[in-house]
């Protein structure tokens, strides 16, 4: 249905190396099916205080239906 299910980021990629995972396992045993995302209604203020509370590089901007709409990055933020 083309909605978001998870993120992987080079984290979770380290972490499956370190747990000696295979590398070439599906997408779906590595990700992060509990990730922070921001809704399309909210704001880049929104934003900066979910990078700096959970410390991630990424931001998955979807709709309430779990579509993909954007993604902002740290360096989004700051131009």
């Amino acid at each position: 249905n083309k909605k978001i299910i998870g993120v992987i980021s080079e984290g979770d990629i380290i972490r499956s190396i370190l747990q000696k995972k295979n590398l070439n396992s599906p997408a779906y045993k590595v990700m992060n099916k509990s990730f922070k995302y921001l809704l399309d209604v909210e704001n880049n203020d929104k934003a900066r205080e979910i990078f700096i509370k959970h410390n991630i590089s990424l931001l998955p901007v979807i709709s309430k239906n779990f579509k993909l709409l954007n993604i902002i990055t740290l360096k989004d933020l700051f131009n």
